[in-house]
């Protein structure tokens, strides 16, 4: 693992997506760091979308904002297809996270998706475990968000190197 020193200090994260100083000063870092960026929002877009569409079709009667009701709700009230939305959300938002990113990213690819999910299910497991869903959804949403940002990097390799070839 080659470190980069900067003023004393090991930047040993930055070691973990390059390799040499040349690819820090080509950009590259921009262009991941735009990629990863990129990836989160797309993520946040399409999770949102879904969870808007679920709202639609099956409709919260308490308000989110008064969030001891909302939690009341989460516990004890919700169907079970509230719960199945949000696993729907989180897989295809992880699966669009990793697909922009892996597209984007000029290396590394799929270390690049995998930190989208990895940022992603820090940010889902945070909102599951304080709203209170119940113990099956938060164990069931641990594999919605890896896996499917993993399979979206390799559908949009796939899918980019087919492109180049047929040109």
């Amino acid at each position: 693992m080659i470190t980069i020193q900067v003023k004393g200090a090991q930047l040993f994260f930055l070691s973990l997506f390059y390799n040499s100083f040349d690819q820090l000063k080509s950009g590259e870092m921009a262009r991941n760091f735009l990629a990863i960026t990129a990836g989160i929002i797309s993520c946040f877009l399409m999770i949102f979308a879904i969870e808007i569409i679920g709202h639609t079709l099956n409709p919260m009667p308490v308000s989110v904002y008064d969030t001891e009701a909302f939690k009341n709700y989460i516990q004890n009230e919700a169907p079970k297809s509230f719960y199945i939305i949000v696993l729907i959300g989180y897989t295809v938002g992880s699966f669009t996270g990793g697909f922009v990113t892996s597209f984007i990213s000029s290396t590394k690819k799929i270390v690049h998706a995998m930190t989208v999910g990895g940022i992603l299910m820090g940010i889902g497991m945070y909102n599951l475990t304080t709203l209170h869903y119940p113990s099956w959804i938060v164990i069931c949403a641990f594999f919605t968000f890896l896996p499917p940002a993993y399979f979206g990097s390799i559908v949009s390799r796939n899918l980019f190197a087919k492109k180049q070839l047929s040109h």
